[in-house]
């Protein structure tokens, strides 16, 4: 979304305000590299894709690299309720590897996010 306004402050009163919106793309990739401490150089890439199977669900994946933590995980959020409730799937795996202490984790769980006067509460 853009928004522009003539910075003259003589016109502000009397200055259109002018908007323009565009949609956004139902499919982005990202990447991104990066460096811990702990876990060394790190490489990730994140995908999201909005009208998943031709329904309003979006789908947020992404997988991350280092020399001691490998993650891969991927969410699907549903479409708002008409009582603006916002819920959501996962599932993820993580493995560590510290000092050859292997340690493996697996996870699924669903969400739901309302909203009530302004304020988001997580359940």
């Amino acid at each position: 979304m853009v928004v522009a306004v003539d910075p003259d402050p003589a016109q502000a009163e009397a200055q259109p305000v002018r908007v323009e919106l565009t949609e956004a793309r139902t499919k982005r990739l990202s990447f991104g590299v990066g460096y811990t401490t702990n876990g060394g150089p790190r490489v990730e890439s994140t995908y999201r894709q909005a009208l998943l199977f031709g329904y309003q669900y979006t789908l947020q994946s992404g997988i991350g690299i280092d020399r001691i933590t490998d993650i891969i995980y991927a969410d699907v959020l549903l479409p708002p309720k008409p009582n603006d409730a916002l819920d959501s799937l996962g599932v993820l795996y993580e493995h560590t590897d510290i000092e050859n202490q292997i340690t493996q984790r697996w996870g699924a769980g669903a969400a739901r996010t309302l909203s009530r006067s302004g304020a988001q509460r997580r359940l």
